[in-house]
């Protein structure tokens, strides 16, 4: 996830907000491992009672053997979210000197880093799209400029872009070794098309011949 922000700032808000994220669910785990010792407590507090009901005491163990059965892999969950904090950690650490705004708090930091981080990624989607398509779509032309940098930066990087694909050499078909050797035998055969009939069956039938008569009844040279 931190490899796709495009400043170490945004990179390392990115891993904060996953960090308090992992140590909230690490708190409702305690709140939860409480929880099911207060009820494995109160269903043996049943069991001990020699007044209790056998039914009574039978939902006990039902409360019991419920609260144990999914302890294994809550265990496991709870290994595994202590190791993504302890990675999560390690990565803000290695950030934290890369940082541009790490004298401010973390939400002013978060929001100083935005456009930075927003002139970045319109660059690289810019970059995507004129290498795939030649051309960017006019609702992401439209999200570029409402970018305050995108006349000093964003468009000059596009028309960078531009020029460097046009003047690209193009790639010949056969250094593209890694489709493979190209079998022409096996390509498909190019028939030509059929032109196109720009008169109907029915016109070319109804075209006048010399036999033809033409006005009110008069015979065209040649028939007498």
């Amino acid at each position: 996830m931190a490899g796709e922000c495009k400043t170490p700032d945004g990179a390392w808000s990115l891993m904060y907000g996953q960090k308090i994220d992992i140590e909230g669910k690490l708190r409702h785990a305690e709140a939860q491992k409480l929880k099911r010792e207060a009820k494995i407590m109160a269903a043996e507090e049943v069991l001990a009672d020699p007044e209790a009901k056998p039914s009574a005491k039978i939902y006990a163990q039902a409360d019991i053997a419920e609260a144990l059965a999914d302890v294994p892999t809550w265990e496991m969950n709870l290994q595994a979210a202590h190791i993504e904090l302890a990675a999560i950690v390690n990565i803000m650490d290695k950030l934290e000197p890369m940082r541009k705004y790490a004298h401010l708090p973390v939400l002013e930091a978060t929001e100083a880093c935005q456009q930075e981080e927003w002139c970045l990624e319109l660059q690289g989607r810019a970059e995507n799209y004129i290498a795939s398509q030649g051309f960017i779509p006019a609702d992401h032309i439209s999200t570029m400029r409402s970018h305050p940098e995108f006349l000093t930066r964003i468009l000059p990087h596009i028309q960078a872009i531009s020029v460097k694909m046009n003047s690209a050499p193009k790639i010949p078909f056969e250094s593209m070794k890694f489709l493979g050797p190209v079998d022409v035998a096996v390509l498909p055969e190019s028939k030509p098309k059929p032109s196109i009939m720009l008169v109907s069956p029915k016109q070319e039938q109804a075209k006048p011949t010399r036999k033809s008569r033409i006005g009110s009844g008069a015979i065209l040279k040649g028939e007498e």
